[in-house]
C-alpha cells in the first residue's frame, strides 16, 4: 500500500500518473475485436468492449481476441 493508505487510493496532494497516449497491456473480460472501444466495469474492475463506463475516449483494443482472459493491448490517444 503506497503511503500507508488503503489500496487503490491516492492521498491528497500526491502525484497520480494518467496515460493519455501510448499502449498498455490489459486482459479483456470478453472476446474483443481489433478496434473495439474500451469500457470499464466498475463493479468488478474488468475491461470490456461494451457496457459499464465508457467508451473511454481515444482508447481502442489493438488485437482481436476470441478467448476470454487473453492478454491484449489497449491503444490510447486514437482520434476517430
Amino acid at each position: 500500500m503506497p503511503y500507508g493508505g488503503a489500496p487503490d487510493t491516492t492521498p491528497q496532494y500526491q502525484q497520480l500518473s494518467i496515460l493519455t497516449k501510448g499502449e498498455i497491456f490489459a486482459v479483456a473480460a470478453v472476446a474483443v475485436a481489433a478496434g473495439d472501444p474500451v469500457h470499464f466495469i466498475a463493479a468488478d474492475g474488468t475491461l470490456t468492449n461494451t457496457g459499464g463506463i465508457g467508451p473511454i475516449p481515444g482508447a481502442r483494443w489493438k488485437y482481436a481476441r476470441a478467448t476470454i482472459g487473453d492478454l491484449n493491448v489497449i491503444q490510447f490517444g486514437i482520434q476517430r
